[in-house]
């Protein structure tokens, strides 16, 4: 009980914005990024490093630059993640500028010969 009172407190530790950025960099082990990447205390180079560890922490970023998940895409390490990655890319796509529908054919043909090259 004593455990999870103290995991409890330490991830909501991570999530608040008041936490020092040493105190973050401190409390924060590997399984623990995830939580902690969008605190805003948290130093952009500690932020960089952790992406550069570890790039599927990309996907619990709030607003990842494109060309990010284009590469997360591209290189990520399990089909898992490679999918997220395209999902949100899709959606982050679709969402700052309307696709006609030759744009959207095109971009889906795209897709399906990138996933027909890998499975070859």
């Amino acid at each position: 009980m004593l455990q999870s009172r103290y995991d409890h407190l330490r991830q909501t530790a991570l999530r608040n914005a008041h936490t020092s950025a040493s105190l973050l960099t401190t409390l924060t082990e590997p399984q623990d990024r995830s939580l902690a990447i969008n605190n805003p205390q948290l130093a952009a180079d500690v932020k960089t490093v952790w992406l550069k560890e570890e790039p599927s922490l990309l996907l619990f970023v709030d607003q990842p630059a494109l060309s990010q998940l284009r590469d997360l895409v591209k290189t990520g390490a399990t089909r898992k993640i490679r999918s997220e990655a395209r999902h949100r890319l899709e959606e982050k796509t679709m969402t700052q500028r309307p696709w006609s529908k030759l744009q959207r054919k095109t971009h889906n043909i795209a897709a399906l010969k990138i996933i027909a090259r890998r499975s070859e």
